[in-house]
């Protein structure tokens, strides 16, 4: 019988945009959060019969290809902190751009506004989205549709985001099925809306304020054509230094690269630099990973190589690369006693140059290798 493979990155991912803590997630799953955790880490804290129980109780599945999905109904998720909004950006993005829209979910007697929620109406099943106004500005430049709601629901009985989040935490679960669903969402008429003081001061804080063109309303706009706001930036800063201060291997989008010199042989690094993977790209993100890349400063030149090697050694002799270089390729050769990277064969090689990067030195686009 094959063995079921979870994809545990995707499933923490997802735990961990739920309003409800993983201490209570696995109380209401009836496990403990040390087991919990444990599973998510790769680690056999959780038999198999119980992970895939897990699964359908959070209202996720396995589709054919081993990818995990969305079940029908409703997922609650919010993001406030930093490492709510990298598991939001780790999150597909055909997920939260679906073609069925966006809407608004509006919250009766909440005159705080400290929330935005988003209705995101997936092919795969809906998601209540909760934003801290800064990070709903970062968001809406990657899903620009976000600020054009298309309907304005409700929930029929009146309660709020909160209410609703102790009512399903109370009955131990955290996602409501397709059955369920309209006993919590009902799509609001504007008249009925236009009627009520709390929409009104509402709509006017999220056409004013947030930019949102709010449906049979027309945009609002401050200073341009977009708002700016300082705090989502200072927001947007501590997020990206958040990678940096990540232990290298635990951060799935930032890699730790040794730096050695040329044209001498060094047998360790000088340095360390940490990189993004939107700067290397996935293959070479990739490579570093596995520990396949060095980054060389040559001595001579103002020029840094970043080096593919034929094997994992962070320290040490590199061995020979192994391969045939691609005619006119530059790569890095030892001949005799010194290192050298050159696009003409000749000593023997150690590594496949992907990219160079050297001091401007001129305005002359020519001068720039990378």
């Amino acid at each position: 019988m094959k063995k079921t493979i979870l994809p545990l990155d995707v499933l923490h991912t997802f735990l961990s945009l739920s309003p409800w803590s993983m201490g209570h997630i696995a109380q209401s799953f009836g496990v403990s959060r040390t087991n919990l955790v444990s599973f998510l880490h790769g680690r056999p804290a959780i038999g198999s019969q119980k992970a895939l129980e897990l699964l359908d109780w959070a209202g996720l599945y396995l589709d054919p290809s081993g990818a995990l999905r969305l079940q029908k109904g409703v997922h609650l998720w919010k993001v406030a902190s930093e490492r709510e909004l990298e598991s939001l950006l780790r999150i597909p993005k055909s997920l939260l751009d679906p073609e069925q829209g966006v809407d608004i979910f509006f919250e009766i007697g909440v005159t705080q506004r400290d929330w935005l929620h988003l209705l995101i109406r997936s092919t795969e099943g809906q998601i209540l989205l909760s934003l801290r106004p800064q990070v709903f500005f970062l968001l809406r430049d990657q899903h620009p549709h976000w600020n054009r709601p298309h309907a304005v629901y409700q929930h029929p009985s009146g309660w709020n985001h909160q209410q609703i989040i102790a009512f399903l935490g109370g009955q131990g679960r955290i996602h409501i099925p397709e059955s369920e669903q309209n006993q919590h969402f009902q799509k609001a008429q504007p008249d009925y809306l236009q009627k009520l003081a709390d929409w009104n001061a509402w709509a006017e804080w999220a056409s004013y304020q947030m930019g949102i063109k709010l449906p049979g309303s027309e945009p609002h706009s401050l200073s341009g054509e977009q708002k700016t706001d300082e705090t989502a930036c200072r927001h947007a800063w501590r997020t990206l230094r958040h990678r940096l201060e990540v232990p290298d291997g635990v951060h799935p989008e930032i890699v730790d690269v040794p730096i050695f010199p040329l044209p001498e042989q060094r047998l360790f690094p000088e340095g360390l630099v940490r990189l993004d993977r939107l700067l290397l790209g996935a293959q070479a993100f990739q490579l570093a990973r596995e520990g396949k890349i060095r980054l060389y400063v040559d001595s001579r030149s103002d020029k840094r190589w970043l080096i593919q090697t034929a094997s994992a050694l962070p320290c040490g002799r590199l061995t020979p690369w192994g391969e045939p270089v691609p005619s006119g390729h530059p790569a890095l050769y030892l001949r005799g006693d010194r290192l050298e990277i050159s696009s003409a064969p000749g000593g023997t090689c150690l590594g496949l140059a992907l990219a160079c990067l050297q001091d401007i030195v001129s305005p002359d686009p020519a001068d720039l290798d990378w």
